[in-house]
């Protein structure tokens, strides 16, 4: 599941919810509540995951500031924020949706509005031949590679993207994310931004921005990153659910579990 890329956070709501906990506690809860929003709203209960996301043992304290549903801790507010930021996506996705279309419509009828100058005959009367040989003849793209065009709407990055993205220190899930952002603002542009010589080029710019706020540089983030251990501790969690939810064989003439 791809996650929202942004978490809002309510600051005077954080607060005082956290009024009576220790500076390392604030720090605990934080991790957790954006771990949670990476995850899609839940973590596993499992006290060993738990510590590698907040740096050691979870306080007592932060944990009585969520809640336990089906095996998996998570907060109600921050459940209510994801649901709301992913409304706005999906809504935004449609409006762009809808505008580029309307653009790609206008477009079409603009260039087959603009034939070239018909010949005249003698008589005065326009050549009927002559003006059917070059409507049919007018480009319905511009000719040549440098000309600027606006974005398809169903652009998706391509493998030299995503490969790009992955140097950067991005997972695939979260080039996919940043990628929709980039279509979703791209298509609701207005002016000069709605024309790009060379999307992709443009998007991996796109990319290189996103990591300047968290890893400070052009390369890869170091390993132990909070994306990394947030990453590895729900593939963990996946596979312990596997193993316990498969059927266990004994084999035949074995002892029972409980017999020694």
């Amino acid at each position: 599941m791809t996650s929202q890329p942004y978490m809002p956070l309510w600051v005077g709501d954080f607060l005082g919810d956290t009024l009576h906990l220790e500076a390392e506690e604030v720090g605990q809860y934080l991790l957790i509540l954006m771990a949670m929003w990476r995850a899609g709203g839940e973590l596993p209960d499992d006290a060993a995951l738990l510590s590698r996301v907040t740096r050691g043992p979870m306080s007592e304290n932060v944990r009585a500031l969520l809640t336990v549903r089906d095996g998996k801790l998570t907060q109600m507010r921050l459940l209510r924020e994801l649901s709301n930021a992913r409304s706005v996506t999906d809504a935004r996705r449609e409006a762009g949706k809808r505008g580029a279309n309307a653009k790609w419509l206008k477009n079409k009828d603009t260039k087959m509005a603009k034939p070239s100058v018909c010949h005249k005959q003698n008589n005065g009367t326009q050549d009927h031949t002559q003006l059917a040989t070059n409507v049919a003849n007018y480009p319905l793209t511009p000719k040549g590679g440098n000309r600027a065009t606006s974005l398809s709407p169903d652009w998706k990055p391509n493998e030299d993207c995503i490969q790009y993205g992955i140097t950067l220190g991005f997972t695939r899930d979260a080039v996919d994310g940043i990628a929709e952002d980039f279509r979703i603002w791209a298509l609701s542009a207005s002016g000069k931004n709605t024309l790009k010589k060379n999307w992709e080029l443009a998007f991996k710019g796109w990319m290189r921005r996103e990591t300047k706020g968290t890893y400070r540089g052009s390369g890869p983030p170091k390993k132990g990153n909070f994306a990394q251990i947030t990453d590895e501790l729900l593939a963990e969690a996946r596979e312990k659910d596997a193993r316990n939810s498969s059927p266990r064989l004994i084999e035949s003439g074995s002892a029972s579990p409980g017999s020694r």
